[in-house]
């Protein structure tokens, strides 16, 4: 499944003069101790959004980023603090077919996101109307957090997904790098304990990226992925869990709307206990 270009199904409906003021959150690792950070890798906003370098702010300060060019990218890194991302997005009447710069391919990281994996599956640029949060702004406020362990021959990722804020949590992503040496099984993605639904899980290779459904305010997901382990798998190494969703979306007047994206990652498990189990 391409999810990229599959989830979004309301591109019908876009208005060619608005545009989207995003604020996008990295929130400061749980990892720090261990020096993982939070990442998000800035290389393209794919194929519906131009990209407007001039009014970007990192923090409060200017940062015109060099996005959709192949090849040039920067990445973000939150460790011990919050770090804020500011830029503005407008529907690209050109429909320049950037396709997500398949070059990029081999750019990632384990513990983040990259810009095009987020803005690229998020619906709601597109249709949610301007009393869905009735110009709330306190917004969703997701936690994840991990539990690793071995049951005979199996290897179980749990993740449980908290909404502790005062609206509900939509356009969520999952996203997975595992371990070298770890695999998932056959059917092996359950969420609150039954099978995901295939069109919303995207697999390629050990990368996993999973929709999952919005998730109101006071209530939790449990994700959990069942795994096998290679004979030979490297020691040393970690599995982290990583979100990004829209915590609000603020209609400030009819051609621009401010949107609050969230990334956050889990706790971290090494894969030296569970060999040795």
């Amino acid at each position: 499944m391409h999810m990229d270009n599959q989830v979004n199904s309301r591109r019908g409906t876009l208005v060619e003069d608005l545009s989207y003021q995003i604020e996008y959150i990295l929130e400061k690792s749980p990892n720090a101790h261990c020096k993982i950070p939070n990442e998000l890798i800035l290389n393209n906003t794919g194929d519906y959004y131009q990209y407007d370098p001039s009014n970007t702010m990192i923090d409060g300060q200017s940062a015109p980023l060099t996005l959709n060019v192949p090849g040039s990218f920067m990445t973000l890194n939150a460790l011990n603090k919050d770090i804020k991302l500011q830029f503005i997005l407008s529907f690209n009447k050109q429909m320049n077919p950037l396709k997500h710069i398949p070059g990029e391919r081999c750019i990632n990281t384990q513990y983040g996101f990259k810009l095009s994996e987020t803005i690229g599956c998020m619906e709601s640029f597109d249709y949610i109307p301007e009393d869905e949060y009735g110009g709330k702004i306190e917004g969703a406020k997701l936690t994840i957090s991990q539990r690793a362990y071995r049951v005979d021959d199996k290897i179980i990722f749990n993740f449980r997904i908290i909404n502790l804020g005062k609206e509900t949590a939509r356009d969520i992503l999952f996203k997975d790098i595992l371990p070298e040496g770890v695999h998932l099984r056959l059917g092996g993605i359950y969420i609150n304990g039954c099978h995901a639904y295939p069109e919303y899980v995207n697999i390629k290779g050990r990368l996993l990226i999973i929709k999952i459904q919005d998730i109101v305010r006071g209530n939790c997901e449990m994700l959990t992925l069942v795994c096998d382990m290679d004979e030979n798998v490297k020691k040393g190494q970690v599995n982290i869990g990583c979100i990004a969703y829209l915590s609000s979306y603020v209609p400030l007047r009819r051609v621009e709307h401010t949107m609050k994206i969230i990334q956050s990652i889990s706790n971290a498990k090494g894969i030296d206990a569970l060999i040795n189990c």
